[in-house]
């Protein structure tokens, strides 16, 4: 029995530490994602380059040739561009890459989500992105005047369906 009680008065004991520590972490500790005089701008950017090379029309000897579910008339190259994405605010390049498509063909999508911290205030950004490899330029081009007040969060996403760079 007075093992019993030892137990007891350890077990209550530790619940009590417990309580204490997920007490103290959740409401003691604080976090600040931004300085009190700064923004945020995030990227986020999901987009598949265009076909690297052109598509062509198969003969039909070809077609002749192949098993009949195979038989599709156009045969198209899988491998797609690389996307060269660049960011700029204030003259200032928050950032520059080349970015290769996923998949073992490299005829996947492109992924990026990147987050700059700015200070508050007006900036003047430079949205750039070429995904092709037959552009000698970038081909979606947006330059905007944006005023970000402290703690704001300004979203660059990219939408080719509505003509590029689209502010949130």
């Amino acid at each position: 029995m007075v093992n019993n009680g030892w137990r007891y008065g350890l077990q209550v004991l530790n619940y009590l530490i417990w309580i204490a520590l997920i007490g103290y972490l959740s409401s003691g500790v604080s976090y600040r994602l931004l300085e009190p005089n700064q923004a945020m701008i995030t990227l986020a950017l999901t987009h598949s380059g265009q076909l690297k090379g052109e598509c062509r029309k198969r003969t039909v000897e070809e077609l002749a040739k192949l098993p009949p579910n195979m038989r599709a008339p156009m045969e198209c190259p899988r491998g797609r561009s690389p996307i060269e994405v660049r960011i700029v605010a204030d003259n200032q390049v928050l950032f520059e890459k080349t970015l290769l498509p996923a998949g073992l063909s490299g005829d996947g999508r492109v992924d990026v989500y990147k987050q700059f911290k700015v200070p508050s205030g007006p900036h003047q950004l430079l949205m750039q992105l070429k995904d092709s490899v037959k552009a000698d330029s970038f081909n979606y081009v947006r330059e905007e005047k944006v005023t970000l007040v402290p703690g704001q969060i300004q979203f660059i996403e990219f939408n080719a369906n509505v003509g590029g760079f689209v502010l949130k």
